[in-house]
């Protein structure tokens, strides 16, 4: 009984191994598909509009990592088109993470 019980053991090793190598394969292909960045420079308010406005197929809201501003405007200047896509952009990327942590409670 008990060389049965140790085949039946290895088997089901080797099974949840293929598992979880195929689990990985899967997940890395899926990232592979990530558009997100690790930084952004936004210059014009027009090309930035246009960062934003694409999604990841991933993540659904495509994170623009850090995002590096490149618009001169003379101090005390009231808020530019850029400046509101900005903000837009953060208020958007706060609802996705709040919406993730939410998802991640659930799970």
């Amino acid at each position: 009984m008990s060389g049965k019980l140790s085949g039946l053991q290895k088997r089901l090793t080797k099974v949840e191994k293929q598992l979880a190598d195929r689990a990985d394969r899967a997940r890395r292909a899926w990232l592979a598909k990530c558009n997100c960045k690790d930084w952004t420079l936004a210059g014009p308010a027009e090309q930035f509009e246009e960062q934003m406005k694409l999604r990841c197929p991933c993540h659904g809201f495509r994170r623009l990592g850090k995002i590096t501003r490149l618009l001169y405007t003379e101090p005390g200047s009231p808020p530019t088109r850029l400046d509101e896509l900005i903000a837009t952009y953060e208020a958007g990327l706060a609802e996705a993470e709040r919406e993730q942590a939410h998802d991640a409670q659930e799970s």
